[in-house]
């Protein structure tokens, strides 16, 4: 696993982190504080809107050409 060997290498170590009940823990290296997670989760929800907020707003190319 990719994760564990940086890991190693920088003198790192990880702990699972249950998200959901019912699913997977997801890893996480030991010493980030909870807020920083939190933040990084917003930002992916806010950029997933942005994303939402493009695809509603794009106009598909005419496709009738000029004679």
């Amino acid at each position: 696993m990719v994760a564990a060997e940086v890991c190693e290498a920088l003198g790192l170590a990880t702990e699972p982190r249950t998200v959901t009940a019912g699913r997977r823990p997801v890893m996480e290296i030991v010493g980030v504080p909870h807020e920083l997670i939190r933040w990084t989760a917003r930002r992916s929800d806010q950029i997933a809107a942005c994303l939402e907020d493009l695809e509603h707003e794009y106009i598909p190319p005419s496709t009738t050409t000029a004679s």
